[in-house]
């Protein structure tokens, strides 16, 4: 696991809800998601867990996700670290590991300062790209859309 990600989760494991009027619309929690759908007359299934940890200054949102079908399972896990600049949610990291496919999971990285978003790809291709504000990643954009 990545250091920020370490930091990130030995300070919000102290600090799981907000007690700063900073984005203080974004309380902790934890939600089950269950998901059913008939495929060719054969029932599928999704499962998921979401959670939001945070202290008043950072937040980890993770998504971990299971799909069965047909004797076939699937699991994905995603996170995201993010900051709270007053009421902006400035997005740290995200990571997209698939368990079925190491080669399609990725981790990407914001420097603000730099003006840069690194992604490192499962298999081992980095990619860069210029960021100027707001950028997101797809659990940050929920994180503001539910701020």
């Amino acid at each position: 696991m990545h250091s920020r990600l370490l930091i990130a989760a030995a300070v919000l494991s102290s600090t799981t809800t907000a007690s700063s009027a900073q984005s203080s619309r974004l309380d902790a929690f934890a939600s089950a998601l269950v998901g059913r759908k008939s495929i060719a007359l054969i029932d599928a299934r999704a499962d998921a867990v979401a959670r939001l940890r945070r202290s008043p200054t950072h937040a980890i949102y993770t998504l971990d996700a299971k799909v069965k079908w047909l004797g076939f399972s699937r699991g994905f896990d995603e996170c995201s670290v993010v900051r709270f600049d007053g009421e902006r949610i400035v997005p740290l990291e995200f990571a997209h590991i698939d368990h079925g496919d190491a080669t399609k999971g990725f981790r990407t990285e914001f420097d603000w300062a730099a003006g840069k978003a690194v992604t490192r790809l499962g298999s081992g291709e980095v990619r860069t790209a210029d960021i100027a504000w707001p950028t997101w990643d797809p659990m940050s954009f929920q994180l503001a859309l539910m701020s």
